[in-house]
This record gives structure tokens, C-alpha cells and sequence, in this order.
């Protein structure tokens, strides 16, 4: 499994947040802002995960997800709803679209422990102490969410 996760949420700062947590940790990210773009992404290359945003322009999160399910790459890779959606009603049609875990949006610390629990840890905790793995894409997301908030 090569730790490549593909990461959907039209929020900019939401999407650099978790980038670089999980970057720093070792996962490849693959970000994109809408549901529409990550289906080409996905048709591209097989991610070993997907975190998505449930409401998003263009095509939500539900949408995607059971797209995603109807790609043969895609019917058994974990798919987890990262939302601010709570509600019994939004859990339930996540689950049933094909989501694999519904996770509230917190912090993004939150979600490494859920990552790393369906596909695993890409590296050694003590390496992370040493400074082996530094955030190598904060720049260019920094930049795009300073030109969005303009």
C-alpha cells in the first residue's frame, strides 16, 4: 500500500490543515476542492484512502462517495465523511452511500488516529522526533488560501 490519500473539502483551510498533518506523518496528499474533481483524480490513480467534506459545490460528498463505490479501484478503499454535519439523518445517509466512517470536523489531530487505523502508518513514530519528515507542500496551499481570502 503505498499511503496515498485523496483529500476533498472546498474549504482551503481545512484542506492545508490536514495536508500538513498527514504529510508530516508520512501520507502522500492528493487535494482537490470539489467532488467533480476528485472523481478525475480518482480515475487516475488508485488512493489507498479518501477524506471528503460532505457539503461541497459542484457534487457533495454523499454524491462522490457512492461514485466512488460504483468504480471497481474504488469499492473497497475507506472513504471517511469529515463534516461539520452531526445529525442522525446525515450520518445515516453516509453509511448507506457507502462512507466507512463519519467523522466530525475537530481538530485535525483527530483524524490521523482514524487514518492510521484503516491504512495504517506510513512511518515510525520515533522517526518524527528525529525531523525525518517535514510538511513539504506548505506553501503553495498557504498561498492559494492567502489568494482566497483576499
Amino acid at each position: 500500500m503505498d499511503n496515498s490519500i485523496l483529500l476533498v473539502d472546498d474549504q482551503a483551510l481545512v484542506r492545508l490543515s490536514l495536508t500538513i498533518l498527514l504529510e508530516r506523518t508520512g501520507y502522500k496528499v492528493t487535494e482537490t476542492s470539489n467532488g467533480v474533481e476528485a472523481l478525475k483524480k480518482a480515475a487516475g490513480k488508485a488512493f489507498s484512502l479518501v477524506i471528503t467534506d460532505l457539503n461541497m459545490p459542484e457534487m457533495d460528498g454523499l454524491e462522490l462517495v457512492k461514485r466512488l463505490r460504483s468504480m471497481s479501484a474504488y469499492k473497497d478503499v475507506p472513504v471517511l465523511m469529515h463534516t461539520n454535519e452531526s445529525s442522525e439523518k446525515w450520518v445515516r445517509a453516509g453509511m448507506a452511500a457507502g462512507a466507512s466512517k463519519w467523522i466530525e470536523k475537530t481538530f485535525p489531530s483527530e483524524i490521523l488516529g482514524i487514518v492510521r487505523h484503516f491504512i495504517g502508518s506510513p512511518v515510525e513514530l520515533e522517526d518524527m522526533d528525529t525531523g525525518k519528515h517535514s510538511c513539504s507542500r506548505l506553501a503553495g496551499p498557504a498561498r492559494e488560501y492567502h489568494e482566497e481570502i483576499k
